[in-house]
C-alpha cells in the first residue's frame, strides 16, 4: 500500500538524519549525544519513533551506546549515543545500505 511505502521511507530518512546529525556533532569533537538533544534537532518524530531508530542502528553496528552508567547493573536504556567508523562510511558514503536515506 501507498501509505506503507510511505511510512518505511519516513523511516528510512529519519534514520539518515540520525546519523547526519551524530557525524556533525563528532566532526565538532562532541562523541556522546544524548537521545533529547536528537528529539530536539528532529521535532518531526516523537522520542518513541527515535529511540527505535537509534536501537535498529546499534544493532547494524552504525552507532553504539555511550551512556554513562554508574556500574554493569544500572541498565535503564540507552540515553546517549555515538556514531561508529562504520556510520561514518555510511555517511561520507563510502559504503552504502538501502534501509538509510540520507539528503
Amino acid at each position: 500500500m501507498v501509505e506503507d511505502a510511505l511510512m518505511r521511507e519516513r523511516t528510512r530518512i529519519l534514520r539518515g538524519r540520525i546519523l547526519e546529525a551524530l557525524s556533525m556533532f563528532r566532526s565538532r569533537a562532541v562523541e556522546a549525544v544524548q537521545v533529547t538533544q536528537l528529539e530536539s534537532l528532529m521535532r518531526d518524530h516523537r522520542r518513541d519513533e527515535i529511540e527505535t531508530q537509534v536501537g535498529y542502528l546499534r544493532e547494524k553496528g552504525y552507532v553504539e551506546d555511550a551512556t554513562t552508567r554508574l556500574d554493569h547493573r544500572h541498565r535503564i536504556g540507552v540515553e546517549a549515543v555515538r556514531i561508529t567508523a562504520g556510520g561514518i562510511d555510511l555517511v561520507e558514503g563510502v559504503v552504502a545500505d538501502e534501509a538509510i536515506v540520507f539528503g
